[in-house]
C-alpha cells in the first residue's frame, strides 16, 4: 500500500473509498475499517475519487491522464463490474 492521495465515503456511510500513489483504488467497510476489495487499473497515482450522487457509480482520476467508472452496488459488501 502507498500513500493515500484521496478518499470518499459512499453517501450511505457504509463505505469508504481510498486513491493511492500506487494506483490502486481500496474500498472500505467504513464500520469495521477492513479493505474490502482492491482495484487495479492505473498506471501511475490516483488523484481523485468521487461517487456519484445516487451511489451507484465510483469515479477515480488518476495522473496518468485517465478516469476510470465502475458500478457500485452492494448486497452485504460492493460488486463492481467494469
Amino acid at each position: 500500500m502507498d500513500l493515500v492521495s484521496s478518499v470518499a465515503f459512499s453517501h450511505d456511510g457504509l463505505w469508504l473509498v481510498s486513491g493511492s500513489g500506487d494506483g490502486t483504488v481500496r474500498i472500505w467497510d467504513a464500520e469495521t475499517g477492513v479493505v474490502q476489495r482492491t482495484l487495479e487499473g492505473h498506471l501511475d497515482s490516483v488523484s481523485s475519487v468521487a461517487f456519484s450522487r445516487d451511489g451507484r457509480r465510483l469515479a477515480s482520476c488518476s495522473y496518468d491522464s485517465t478516469v476510470v467508472t465502475i458500478s457500485f452496488y452492494h448486497y452485504n459488501y460492493p460488486l463492481m463490474t467494469a
